[in-house]
């Protein structure tokens, strides 16, 4: 029994481990928690002393894992797999409070948001909650959250 407690706890190292480098995969972290349990169960129950022993297991498997943080995961790894590039944000040159009432040319298809060229600044708007096709004219009637609401122009048919 004490074989299969020792076998346990190194599938649970390994399985912590392969849990550490494979974030959000689940399966490896619950099953080397179970397995670590197990160890400590059946360490307990059929070794001589296992409370003891136990006890040194825990206190070498933390020094492990704080060891293995503390080397794997430093600067020069964090820096190979985090992404430190900042992005760049730049506001229009129009106040969107001016543009109300203005007309502009959708660049893109509004569903009900999209793209619209106000003489060639193009601002993300939305529309009432109708598709509106690419180059149609609309008209910006409100602003709700910083936010352009449009209308699609009526165009006018020549017979």
């Amino acid at each position: 029994m004490i074989t299969l407690a020792v076998l346990l706890l190194l599938a649970a190292a390994i399985l912590l481990i392969v849990e550490a480098f494979i974030p959000d995969f689940g399966i490896c972290g619950i099953l080397g928690i179970a397995s670590f349990i197990g160890s400590i169960i059946i360490t307990i129950v059929h070794a001589p002393y296992g409370i003891y022993i136990v006890i040194c297991e825990l206190v070498a498997f933390g020094m492990f894992a704080y060891l293995l943080f503390k080397f794997i995961f430093q600067r020069r790894f964090q820096g190979k797999v985090v992404l430190n590039d900042t992005l760049e944000f730049s506001e229009p040159e129009i106040n969107p409070i001016e543009l109300l009432g203005k007309e502009g040319v959708a660049s893109t298809p509004l569903k009900p948001i999209g793209f619209v060229d106000f003489n060639g600044t193009k601002i993300e708007v939305s529309s009432e909650g109708a598709y509106i096709h690419e180059r149609s004219r609309v008209k910006v009637v409100n602003r709700i959250n910083n936010r352009l609401i449009v209308r699609l122009l009526k165009e006018e048919h020549s017979n």
